[in-house]
C-alpha cells in the first residue's frame, strides 16, 4: 500500500489541481486501515500486495481505474510492473495516479476472477459454465428456457464483465511465462477446471490475449500479426510444402517464422498447427496428408541407408526388407505397398530426388558428390558435337579420370542419372542412351545473371520462376552452384555479387571478427557469431547492403573470405581446425568431449557459447544422439558402452507384463515403482526403460503420439501384439472399453491425464481420429 499516512488534510490543497472530493478521496485512503506511514524523504511505497500481483503489467491497471495518464510518467522511468512499482518509492504526484488500483491489489487477480464469475447471475452462470462444457446455444436455450439469441447475449455480457478480470489474470501469467502461457497453467493458477474452462472463454473475445487452438496456447496480442492464420498457412505452403523431413529442417522453418513475425510460436506450436492442419507425422517426416509414402521412404534411405539402395520387384531383396523393417521402427502409421514393384515405381518417379546411381540402385539426390561446372562441360560436349546419341558407357569413358577425381559419381548408370537429374529436358533419355532433342538451347545461367542486373536486389526462387517461364527450383539451385558470382541469400533466395557494395576495410572487418572468434573458440566461428560483431562493427555495411540476418552475410562472407577460412553454412573454421567435415556433430566432438558419454545441459552451454541458435542447437543434438542411448532425463552412454544383463532384461519384461495385464497398456508418464525392477548397472527411471524396450527384445513396444518431447515422455507401452498401432487408436480403444459414447474435450483430458497417457493438452491428431469426432467441443466415438 502507499505510505500516505504521514499526510495530513493540510498539506493537500498545496497539490495542483486538487478539488475538494479529491482531497475527501486521499484522506478516506490515509485514514484505512490499509495505508501506511510515509518515509522521510518523501517517497511513498506500495505495499500489502498479493504475490500473485507483482507481475501485472502496469499497463493493465486501467482495468482497475487508473487513468493511461497516470500510467504513461511511471512506464517512462522504467516501471512496468506492479512489482516494479513495489521496488521503488515514488513522488506523491504519481503514486496519487495509481491510487485507483490500491484497494485491489491486496487480492490476488486469480480469486478476484473466481469471485467474478460467483458475481453473476443465476441466469448468466448457468449459460457461461454451459458453453464452457461445450453446449450449443440451443442446448442453452433448451435447457434454460429462454431462445438462442438470448443465451448468446447473456453469454456476450457475461464475458465482457469478466473480461478486465480475465485479461488481468493473463497479464500474469505473461509475466510468469515468458510472453506466452498454455491453458494448464489457468488450471495450475486458478486451482480450479471450472474456472479454467470459464477464463479461456472470456480471453478467447480478448483484445489483450491470442488463443490459438492448435497449441492451446495464448499469446499477447500485440506480438501477433493481424493475419496470423494467412502467415501460417503461407509458411506451411513454402517451408513445409507436401512433406518435409522436420527435424532435419528446424533452421529453414525457424527462419521462415522469424521472415513472418511469427517467430513467438515454438517448434511443438508448429508442429501442433501441421497437424491440426491435416499434415502427419512419421517419426521426423512430416507430410500433407497420408498420401506421400513416397517422400517419407525417401527420407528413411537418406538417414538410414549408408549410400543407395537396390530398388526392384524381386521379393527377396534384402534392401527393400530393411527399408520395410526402418519404416515400421521409425516412421510409425505410413502405410506403404506390400508389392515392392509399386513401392519401386513410386520411388523412381522423380529423377531429382532418387538418382539412378547403379544398375538397378539409387541414391538421394543430397548424397551425391558432384562438380557442377564439369556436369556442365559433360551437356556442352554432348551439345557441340556432330553426334545426335551416346551411349552413357561412351560418355563415361570420355569424363571417367575426372569424375573419379571430383565426385562420386563411378558408373556410367551412375553419369546417365545424373543427367538426366540436371538436364531434364534438354535430351531423350532410353535406357542405354540418350538422345539431342534439337531444340534451341537457352543458357539459364545468363538469363539468370542478366535478372539479377536489372533488379540490382536478391531475388526469391518465385520471382526467378515468374520471370524465367519453365524453370524449375532444382534447376536455379544448379545455375547458382555454377555462376560463383550468383551467391544463396537465404532460404529459396539468390542474389549476385554485383549488387554488394564491399569496400577492402568492410573485408577487413569480417576478416577481423572471424579471427577473434576462432581465438575464443580453437579455430571455429559460427554465422551468428560473426552476425553480432559485425552489428557492433560493420554496421554502414549491413545496412548499405541491406543484410537483415546472420545467413546473408554467412554468404557474403564465404565469397570474399573462402581462400581464407573454411565456410559450410552455418560454420566457419580455420584451414587447420581439427574437424574434417564442418558438421554440427564434428564441431561438437571436436569440442566437447562425447567419447563415453553426452549431456544434454553441458551440450547446451557449449552451443549457446558457440553462438548457435534453438534450430542449430535441435538438429545437432538429434544427429548426435544417434549413437548415444538415453539412460535418464540429461544423460547419454555411448551405443559400445550401453548393455543391459539378460535375465535382468526377461524380469523387466515380466514387470512390464504385470503393470499391463489389466489394461493392455501402461503409459510412460504414469507411475512406476522403479525400486521392483531389477538392478541393471544403470539407475532406472523412465528413460531408460524407454530405451530398453525399443533396444532389446521384451516382448512389449511403445506408441507415440505423432509430436514428442524431450522431456516430456508421451509414449504408451503396450505388447507387440498389441491391434493398435497409432496413439488416437489407442484412445478410441480406451474409450469403446469404457463404454464411453461421448465426451467433452476437457473430460477427456482429465481422463487421459489421470492415465498419465498426457501430460497437459490434448495431442492434435484425436481431433483428426477416424475412430472419433469432434462436435461443439464434444467428442463422439464411433461404434
Amino acid at each position: 500500500m502507499l505510505e500516505l499516512s504521514r499526510l495530513s488534510e493540510d498539506d493537500l490543497p498545496g497539490i495542483r489541481d486538487m478539488g475538494a472530493e479529491t482531497r475527501r478521496e486521499i484522506m478516506g485512503y490515509i485514514e484505512s486501515s490499509q495505508l501506511s506511514a510515509a518515509s522521510p524523504d518523501g517517497g511513498y511505497w506500495l505495499e500489502n500486495v498479493s504475490l500473485d500481483n507483482l507481475k501485472i503489467p502496469l499497463p493493465l491497471l486501467r482495468h482497475v481505474g487508473v487513468s493511461q495518464e497516470g500510467i504513461m510518467p511511471l512506464l517512462r522511468e522504467g516501471i512496468h510492473t506492479v512489482e516494479d512499482l513495489c521496488l521503488r518509492k515514488v513522488p506523491f504526484q504519481e503514486c496519487f495516479a495509481i491510487l485507483p488500483a490500491v484497494g485491489f491489489l491486496p487480492v490476488s487477480v486469480f480469486a478476484r476472477f473466481k469471485e467474478g464469475i460467483d458475481s453473476l447471475n443465476d441466469s448468466a452462470r448457468a449459460c457461461v459454465l454451459g458453453r464452457c462444457d461445450g453446449a450449443t446455444l440451443q442446448e442453452i436455450g433448451d435447457e434454460t428456457g429462454v431462445s438462442r439469441e438470448r443465451v448468446r447475449q447473456i453469454v456476450e455480457k457475461a464475458c465482457r464483465d469478466l473480461r478486465n478480470a480475465a485479461d488481468l489474470v493473463a497479464g500474469v501469467l505473461f509475466g510468469l511465462r515468458d510472453n506466452s502461457f498454455a491453458y494448464a497453467d489457468l488450471q495450475n493458477m486458478l486451482g480450479d477446471e471450472q474456472a479454467a474452462r470459464c477464463c479461456k472463454l472470456v480471453l478467447q473475445g480478448s483484445e489483450y490475449a491470442m488463443h490459438f487452438r492448435f497449441s492451446e496456447r495464448f499469446f499477447p496480442a500485440d506480438i501477433c500479426p493481424p493475419d496470423t492464420d494467412r502467415l501460417l498457412a503461407e509458411f506451411a505452403l513454402e517451408n513445409i510444402g507436401e512433406g518435409v523431413n522436420f527435424s532435419d529442417n528446424l533452421e529453414s522453418i525457424e527462419a521462415g517464422l522469424a521472415k513472418r513475425s511469427l517467430g513467438f510460436f515454438d517448434f511443438e506450436d508448429i508442429m501442433n498447427y501441421l497437424v491440426h492442419n491435416g499434415y502427419r507425422f512419421y517419426g521426423g517426416y512430416v507430410s500433407k496428408g497420408a498420401k506421400s509414402y513416397g517422400y517419407v521412404c525417401h527420407d528413411a534411405v537418406k538417414k538410414f541407408f549408408p549410400f543407395d539402395i537396390k530398388l526392384n520387384d524381386d521379393e527377396n531383396n534384402e534392401d527393400m526388407r530393411r527399408l520395410r523393417q526402418i519404416m515400421a521402427r521409425h516412421y510409425q502409421g505410413l502405410e506403404i505397398p506390400r508389392a515392392n514393384k509399386a513401392l519401386t515405381a513410386t520411388l523412381t518417379r522423380d529423377s531429382t530426388r532418387m538418382v539412378l546411381s547403379g544398375r538397378g540402385r539409387y541414391c538421394p539426390f543430397d548424397k551425391v558428390r558432384y562438380n557442377a561446372a564439369l556436369l556442365d562441360e559433360v551437356r556442352q560436349f554432348i551439345l557441340s558435337s556432330e553426334q545426335t546419341s551416346f551411349y552413357y558407357g561412351e560418355l563415361y569413358s570420355y569424363f571417367e579420370g575426372r569424375l573419379l577425381a571430383e565426385t562420386n559419381i563411378n558408373n556410367f548408370h551412375f553419369l546417365h542419372g545424373m543427367l538426366k537429374c540436371l538436364f531434364p529436358n534438354e535430351f531423350v533419355y532410353e535406357r542405354d542412351l540418350l538422345v539431342k532433342t534439337g531444340s534451341a538451347r537457352q543458357d539459364v545461367n545468363d538469363r539468370l545473371i542478366q535478372l539479377f542486373k536489372q533488379h540490382k536486389r536478391a531475388l526469391k526462387k518465385s520471382e526467378i520462376m515468374k520471370a524465367i517461364p519453365g524453370i524449375n527450383d532444382f534447376v536455379i539451385g544448379f545455375s547458382a552452384s555454377r555462376a560463383r558470382e550468383v551467391i544463396q541469400w537465404d532460404y529459396n533466395e539468390y542474389n549476385h555479387i554485383e549488387n554488394i557494395t564491399a569496400c577492402p576495410e568492410d573485408i577487413n572487418s569480417l576478416r577481423e571478427i572471424i579471427k577473434i572468434q576462432n581465438g575464443k573458440h580453437s579455430g571455429y566461428c559460427s554465422e551468428s557469431l560473426l552476425y553480432m560483431g559485425a552489428k557492433e562493427n560493420c554496421r554502414g555495411f549491413l545496412e548499405r547492403n541491406r543484410v537483415e540476418n546472420a545467413q546473408n552475410l554467412f554468404y557474403i562472407a564465404s565469397y570474399f573470405l573462402g581462400d581464407e577460412y573454411r565456410f559450410k553454412r552455418p560454420h566457419i573454421a580455420a584451414a587447420d581446425f581439427p574437424a574434417r567435415e564442418l558438421s554440427g556433430m564434428s564441431i561438437m566432438q571436436a569440442l566437447l568431449e562425447t567419447e563415453k558419454t553426452l549431456n544434454y545441459i553441458g551440450f547446451g552451454l557449449l552451443a549457446q557459447n558457440l553462438g548457435w541458435p534453438e534450430s542449430t542447437q535441435t538438429q545437432v543434438f538429434n544427429e548426435l544422439e544417434k549413437n548415444y542411448k538415453r539412460v535418464s532425463e540429461d544423460d547419454y552412454v555411448r551405443d559400445g558402452l550401453f548393455s543391459v544383463p539378460r535375465d535382468a532384461i526377461r524380469q523387466t519384461s515380466r514387470i512390464l507384463g504385470e503393470m499391463t495385464k489389466s489394461s493392455g497398456f501402461h503409459a510412460l508418464g504414469g507411475t512406476f515403482d522403479f525400486g521392483a525392477f531389477p538392478k541393471c548397472g544403470f539407475q532406472w527411471n523412465g528413460f531408460l526403460l524407454e530405451t530398453i524396450i525399443n533396444e532389446y527384445s521384451t516382448g512389449f513396444r511403445i506408441i507415440y503420439p505423432q509430436i514428442r518431447h524431450r522431456k516430456i515422455q508421451r509414449g504408451v507401452i503396450v505388447p507387440d501384439k498389441s491391434p493398435h498401432n497409432s496413439f488416437d487408436e489407442l484412445v478410441v480403444d480406451i474409450l469403446r472399453k469404457a463404454g464411453i459414447h461421448s465426451i467433452s474435450e476437457s473430460g477427456l483430458a482429465k481422463m487421459l491425464k489421470q492415465r498419465g497417457i498426457i501430460a497437459k493438452t490434448l495431442p492434435c491428431e484425436l481431433y483428426k481420429s477416424s475412430g472419433m469426432r469432434l462436435e461443439n467441443e464434444t467428442f463422439f466415438i464411433d461404434s
